[in-house]
């Protein structure tokens, strides 16, 4: 029962309670003392690492042309188009906004960027006066 006996980690504190902020997975022991009866527990920590997410700059393209966005990093994947993959293929008929947001076991990131459809040019040379 806590408050009873002594308590040593392996990090020298020596409260029941361990208060701590570990930047990767880590064994935490506990020996703890009772009326004389010793025991020893490991507790491993698990950090998941933070997900980065960059989209790149927005930019312009052509109305009917095709471009793939690319995700990167550990986790699942949720565009805003509600597909689940890291690179998307996308036709914007319009300027449009995407989002991809980035899972890592509770650790999410998010980046949009912003596509801005520009219509096609006609070449026009002129008449034909040879």
């Amino acid at each position: 029962m806590a408050g009873e006996g002594s308590y040593k980690w392996n990090t020298n504190d020596t409260t029941f309670l361990l208060k701590i902020k570990p930047f990767a997975t880590t064994t935490y022991t506990i020996t703890t003392t009772i009326n004389g009866c010793t025991d020893i527990t490991n507790y491993v920590l698990n950090v998941n690492e933070y997900p980065v997410v960059n989209l790149g700059n927005s930019f312009i393209v052509c109305k009917g042309d095709s471009v793939k966005l690319n995700g990167a990093g550990v986790g699942t994947y949720k565009w805003n188009t509600n597909e689940t993959t890291p690179s998307i293929i996308i036709k914007p008929t319009k300027n449009t906004k995407y989002t991809l947001t980035v899972n890592n076991n509770g650790c999410t990131a998010s980046n949009s960027i912003t596509i801005t459809v520009s219509s096609k040019p006609i070449a026009n040379a002129g008449r034909d006066t040879s």
